[in-house]
């Protein structure tokens, strides 16, 4: 009883913390999900005083009236209400133990962090020579080369922007980009996963997600073939 109280009174400090702590806790913990897990522990700790009284109940009449009747009764109360403290435990069990990134120690969640920061920021930042004009040196990704991308029909012009921006935006990246993988793989093992992957996965509702993606996939590949031998 003390560890499911505790369970409890841990998931609850964690939502209802989740603000006050941007070092540690995901940015993407919102107030939704926090009323979410507020209303949820509610709705846990009222029916959990419920059976607990209906049990209790039957424990004494059965210690004040020793008959098989009232025996019988206390145990399949005692039954059905462990099978729902092990259903609720379950999913608590599943929230505290997939703490996704956070499972890292300090210093490999502040290097992962500062890996992710900064090819976010060498994405944003990347800018490359014109194609036409190798004076001019401003071409950013939104929206000069997605522009020239999106209308040019010139093959050698859209390979020279598609190998500049890779080598500017990619190769600087490699080093960072390792970082993360090294580390993410490390957090996906603390959380007793094969790869970082399953934690994107395990966001979803859908138990047969990766099915329908592949299935999806092979739906629009032949359209994709076409589209791109044209």
């Amino acid at each position: 009883m003390l560890n499911w109280i505790f369970s409890i009174l841990f998931l609850w400090f964690i939502f209802s913390h989740s603000n006050g702590q941007p070092s540690r806790i995901n940015e993407d913990i919102s107030s939704a999900m926090e009323a979410n897990a507020l209303s949820f522990l509610s709705e846990v700790d009222t029916k959990l005083k419920s059976i607990r009284n209906i049990e209790y109940n039957a424990a004494y009449d059965y210690n004040i009236n020793i008959t098989e009747k009232n025996r019988i009764k206390m145990i399949a109360i005692k039954t059905e209400n462990c099978k729902y403290v092990k259903e609720v435990a379950q999913m608590i069990k599943s929230i505290l133990s997939t703490l996704s990134l956070d499972a890292l120690e300090e210093e490999d969640y502040n290097t992962l962090m500062n890996a992710i920061s900064k090819m976010k920021s060498n994405y944003a930042k990347v800018k490359v020579c014109s194609y036409e004009d190798k004076t001019i040196c401003n071409m950013a990704l939104e929206p000069e080369i997605q522009e020239r991308i999106t209308n040019s029909r010139n093959p050698d012009e859209l390979a020279y922007y598609w190998k500049e921006w890779y080598d500017h935006s990619g190769l600087p990246s490699r080093e960072n980009f390792r970082t993360y993988v090294e580390l993410t793989r490390k957090a996906s093992k603390l959380n007793s996963l094969k790869s970082y992957a399953d934690d994107w996965i395990n966001k979803y509702d859908d138990k047969d997600f990766e099915a329908n993606v592949d299935s999806i996939y092979n739906e629009i590949l032949p359209f994709y073939k076409e589209l791109h031998t044209c």
